[in-house]
């Protein structure tokens, strides 16, 4: 077992989404990963059905619609 580590959430985004949604990857394992995204202000995002992916959406400020 590996020691506990604390990541900040990065400044620099590491990628773009499709639907153009900023994103920070903050950790990956064999078996899945936590990312942080962004959508800027009054835009959307599509919505996506994975084959293979299953998500978590947690949102930390703002208002809309899911």
């Amino acid at each position: 077992m590996s020691e506990f580590e604390t990541k900040w959430l990065p400044v620099a985004r590491d990628d773009v989404a499709p639907d153009g949604s900023d994103v920070r990857v903050l950790l990956g394992l064999k078996a899945g990963a936590m990312a942080h995204f962004e959508l800027p202000p009054s835009h959307v995002s599509t919505a996506v059905a994975h084959r293979t992916v299953e998500e978590i959406w947690f949102f930390l400020s703002g208002r809309g619609e899911m």
